[in-house]
Formats: C-alpha cells, sequence, structure tokens
C-alpha cells in the first residue's frame, strides 16, 4: 500500500527540489521545529522505498564532513516531480563537482538557520538560486535577515573548487543585483580565498566600493565560528565585518556548526 503524503512530505519535497539534492542533516535542520532539528531518517528511508526519493552516497571528500561514512544524499524521483509539478534539473545531479557544489551550498545555509536557533540573528530568508546550464547564476543564494533590529539583505556565492575566473565573472554580476547590499564569497580555504581575492583585484580592480559589498571567508571559519562571529574580509585585506558597527560595516556574525 503506498505512503500517504503528509504536508511534511511535501515540505520536504520542496527543500529538495529547491537544492536539487540534499543530505539527512540538511532537511532535519530546515524543518527545525520545538526547538530541536526534526526527525526524519525512518520518513526518509519510507519515502525512498516507495520511490518517492532517489538515495545515493557522495563518494568524494567534504570538507566538512567529519564521519568515516559516506554521506547519503537525497534528491527527487521523476514520480515526485510530476506530483509536485517541479521541472527537471537542468544540472547533471550525478556530477561529483555539481553534487559537491550544491550540498556546500546547502550546509551554509544550515548555519545561517543555526544562527537563528541560537538567537544570533532573527527573521532568516533563505532563497536558494537555481544554477542553470544556458546561462551564468551569479549568486547561489540570497538572504534577508535581522541584526539588532536591522534588516540585512545578503548574496551568498560559494567559490567551487578552483574556477577562480568564473566565480569572478559571477561576481561582477552578483555585485549590481540591487536585491542585495553585501555579497559574501565563502572560498574552500584561505589559500583559495588569496588567490580569488587577487583575481578580483586584477579584474575589478582595487576600488573603495568593493570595500563596501564585498566580504570573504573560508569555510573552515565559518563552520567554526558561525556567520556572525566570522571575521569578514574586505579586497585588500580590509576587514568587511558583517554585523559589527563601524565605517564599513555591512551586517554579520556568529554560530557553532556540529559535523
Amino acid at each position: 500500500m503506498p505512503v500517504r503524503l503528509t504536508e511534511r512530505d511535501h515540505a520536504i519535497f520542496r527543500l529538495i527540489d529547491e537544492h536539487g539534492l540534499l543530505l539527512e542533516k540538511h532537511i532535519a535542520n530546515f524543518l527545525w521545529s520545538d526547538q530541536k532539528p526534526s526527525f526524519v531518517r525512518d520518513r526518509l528511508r519510507r519515502l525512498q522505498y516507495f520511490d518517492y526519493v532517489v538515495c545515493s552516497t557522495h563518494d568524494g571528500k567534504l570538507s566538512w564532513w567529519n564521519s568515516p561514512t559516506k554521506p547519503l544524499m537525497y534528491a527527487l524521483s521523476p514520480m515526485t516531480r510530476e506530483l509536485i509539478g517541479a521541472s527537471d534539473y537542468e544540472l547533471d545531479l550525478r556530477h561529483f563537482e555539481i553534487q559537491r557544489h550544491l550540498l556546500e551550498v546547502a550546509n551554509l545555509r544550515m548555519i545561517f538557520h543555526k544562527d537563528e536557533q541560537n538567537g544570533k540573528i532573527s527573521n532568516l530568508q533563505w532563497t536558494t538560486c537555481r544554477p542553470q546550464s544556458n546561462r551564468l547564476c551569479a549568486l547561489d543564494a540570497r538572504v534577508s535577515l535581522v541584526y539588532k533590529d536591522k534588516l540585512h539583505n545578503i548574496g551568498v556565492l560559494n567559490q567551487s573548487s578552483t574556477e577562480f575566473d568564473s566565480t569572478v565573472s559571477r561576481l561582477t554580476a552578483a555585485v549590481g543585483d540591487d536585491a542585495v547590499e553585501t555579497v559574501c564569497v565563502i572560498s574552500a580555504d584561505q589559500e583559495r580565498q588569496k588567490v580569488l581575492e587577487q583575481k578580483i583585484t586584477d579584474k575589478l580592480g582595487d576600488k573603495p566600493w568593493l570595500h563596501d559589498c564585498l566580504a570573504l571567508a573560508p569555510h573552515k571559519q565559518l563552520y567554526k565560528l558561525g556567520v556572525v562571529k566570522t571575521r569578514w574580509q574586505g579586497i585588500g585585506m580590509r576587514d568587511a565585518s558583517l554585523f559589527v558597527e563601524g565605517p564599513h560595516s555591512a551586517g554579520v556574525g556568529q554560530l557553532p556548526t556540529e559535523h
């Protein structure tokens, strides 16, 4: 007998459709309720059994995944896409680099959610920008949140592997987005952040306005400190501390992530 779908099942489907694919930990935190993550493991297994979701493993190394077992990823089945009226995902979700990028974006969202759950920020609204094969997607997400009674609109750009030139091209488009005041660029590590900063300077120059609208940080620091406490860096080794009052502040800060 087919499983009877609930409103929470449809919420799971919408989340997976928004991100392309998700880990169980992502879904549990995004469906946070009663001051704790939702328990979704058994439900996901049941949905998989009845072919509503497709489960596979990410075979590579994720910098923030410390478990000895490879993480299980969930994507929507063709049947569920038809059921909820979702369009097909244009990119190949079986491709390792695409999987890694999408999972990193989802993990960044979880860090924002943890800051909200810990009372660091409030009124968090996250909108994932779905990448498409036929056009450049400047941002990976648009985020609005309230910090100390002030509304902040932030763009999130996840720097993929060593594709520095494409990241700069995306950034060029992102800084002109009127919907965001600051673009947060998250790199794999400090070394790649330095290379990316130099690429940005070479192409865009060390202009004063870049300091006001760009904030860079490596994944490891963000996972350790969270959004509010992270020391965001502007172009030219200048601080761009989000959520700290000052002449160049645009808004953000902290939160610990469990992995």
